[in-house]
């Protein structure tokens, strides 16, 4: 996204032939890849990116225009691009502190007459803008929260059938529409000293449950 933006930025400074200081804007352009990148590369926990890229290309875009007399018009589209970017990575809790810090430092820019959505543009009009950013900032806050509460409830019930079969002392197989086996419990991968359950093929007498995603299978000795 750094690079689009300074792509973009580059372009139309030249079709509209703005007075543009290039040198130190591909410096900080150049400076912003590098830490964005860094972050990415340095991150263990991914959720944490949710804060740390957006609000990185956010005072990056800022600084740009900021140094170059807001040569760009199309400030507040970016912001609600960042805020999407901020969803992606499904952290409900780091977006909303994105959106809140994001605004608070377009509110600073505004009372300081920073025009934010291109020169000549009146207040009104710019405050009609922000609303609108703001309005769809806040549905994909929504949209990322109900999203984000199916998930973690997905990752639970995931879970704790993960920990029922790995406890369990029963012969437990799950197996794909191929009735390929995809996993196989603990008690069945210690026959005959296999460790990959990929590998278990005899049953001894004890049966064997199976859980398809069409129907459950019950089979003694290798047989359904």
């Amino acid at each position: 996204m750094v690079l689009f933006l300074s792509a973009s930025f580059i372009f139309e400074t030249i079709d509209s032939d703005s007075i543009t200081d290039y040198s130190f804007s591909v410096v900080l352009m150049v400076a912003a890849l590098a830490i964005v990148i860094g972050l990415i590369k340095t991150t263990i926990h991914h959720h944490k990116l949710a804060f740390n890229v957006p609000i990185s290309i956010f005072a990056f875009y800022t600084f740009l225009l900021f140094f170059n007399n807001w040569a760009i018009s199309h400030y507040f589209l970016v912001c609600f691009a960042l805020c999407v970017l901020s969803c992606i990575y499904f952290n409900f809790a780091r977006s909303v502190v994105f959106v809140i810090v994001q605004n608070v430092a377009i509110g600073l820019l505004i009372l300081r007459d920073n025009p934010v959505s291109g020169i000549g543009v009146s207040l009104m009009a710019t405050l009609i803008n922000w609303a609108i950013c703001l309005l769809g900032q806040i549905t994909m806050l929504l949209i990322t929260r109900s999203a984000t509460v199916v998930l973690n409830k997905a990752l639970e019930q995931q879970h704790s059938f993960s920990n029922l079969l790995a406890t369990t002392e029963n012969y437990i197989a799950m197996v794909d529409q191929r009735n390929k086996v995809v996993y196989a419990s603990k008690t069945l991968s210690k026959m005959g000293d296999i460790e990959d359950p990929v590998l278990v093929q005899g049953f001894r007498d004890g049966p064997l449950s199976i859980f398809s995603p069409e129907k459950p299978l019950n089979c003694t000795r290798g047989k359904c």
